[in-house]
């Protein structure tokens, strides 16, 4: 079994502890940030399988956030939980 990586953007950790019991060991490893950020230092250094954001953060900068995560690592998938966008940050 190939393992997975995730990166969790959650700056009150809600989400990380709700997700870590979908991406369990061993076949996910999960690493956190506490904002887009840090996030971007991480996705830098390591290659992820998959990135979600927090909803604290607004569309518009996580749409930013993917384009440079896309930049980097092309094929890394990614979930932008948001309570602010609209339709042009799509």
């Amino acid at each position: 079994m190939e393992k997975k990586t995730a990166l969790l953007i959650d700056p009150g950790h809600q989400v990380s502890v709700e997700l870590s019991y979908i991406l369990q060991p061993p076949r996910w490893t999960v690493h956190e940030a506490t904002d887009n950020a840090a996030a971007l230092k991480l996705v830098q250094a390591f290659r992820f399988d998959f990135v979600l954001t927090s909803e604290m953060s607004s569309g518009r900068e996580d749409v930013a956030l993917l384009r440079e995560i896309r930049r980097v690592h092309s094929h890394t998938r990614m979930i932008i939980l948001t309570d602010d966008t609209t339709p042009a940050d799509v």
